[in-house]
């Protein structure tokens, strides 16, 4: 909380799976791209919700971080400004 009584929203989206190559990280934002071509083969998907989330957090003001390692797994971090209110009585 700062003295605007500003707080920030962090949330959290962990896996373990296959991982995001590094030259591919930022192309994934982009709407309808996966971050293999051979990876509709495996899994199904449009390859639009990442973007769509991107616009969404946009929209609020916040933003999204990407940390991933190929074979290890990716970490998301979204980050949305929040007004605190007191509760009235």
């Amino acid at each position: 909380k700062n003295e605007n009584n500003e707080g920030l929203l962090k949330l959290f989206v962990n896996d373990s799976g296959i991982g995001i190559p590094e030259e591919k990280q930022l192309m994934i934002f982009e709407s309808f791209t996966k971050s293999n071509d051979n990876i509709e083969k495996l899994y199904r998907g449009t390859g639009a919700g990442l973007a769509i989330i991107k616009a969404l957090v946009e929209l609020f003001e916040g933003n999204i971080l990407l940390n991933s390692k190929l074979n290890k797994g990716t970490k998301f971090t979204i980050k949305l400004p929040i007004k605190l209110h007191r509760p009235t009585i």
